[in-house]
């Protein structure tokens, strides 16, 4: 067994792979919704958030879909669609909209930073989504 996938087995690292590699792609959505409307910098964060943390969600899931039931995939994506895109939408949302005044990529970071953890800490701590049942 290689040594990435023995690493995958645990739930924190999954969501941090995961962000990992929705990260980029958050950020090509963001600049891609701001070439649309350049006065939308909230909802352009909150919509690229949404859409990106998809990924995040099947790192964490990584491996346990063969074992649920159409049920309770939809009740586990509905659950994390709430709780924890939601929520951390709501942060980065509402932190891009405080900071808005700012023109300093350091605001923007730190709401995205802080949208991150909450989205972390709901789905790993609370949801416990990718651990054991």
């Amino acid at each position: 067994m290689s040594t990435f996938v023995h690493l995958l087995r645990t739930p924190d690292v999954r969501y941090a792979v995961g962000a990992a590699v929705s990260w980029p792609i958050y950020g090509a959505l963001y600049i891609a919704m701001l070439e649309i409307s350049d006065r939308h910098y909230a909802a352009a964060a909150g919509i690229s958030w949404i859409l990106s943390y998809g990924i995040v969600y099947a790192f964490q899931k990584y491996g346990t879909f063969g074992a649920m039931s159409r049920g309770a995939i939809l009740r586990d994506v509905g659950r994390y669609a709430v709780a924890v895109v939601g929520l951390s939408a709501a942060v980065n949302f509402g932190l891009v909209t405080v900071l808005a005044s700012y023109d300093s990529t350091l605001y923007k970071t730190a709401a995205v930073a802080a949208a991150a953890v909450v989205a972390w800490f709901v789905s790993t701590r609370i949801l416990r989504i990718g651990g054991p049942g």
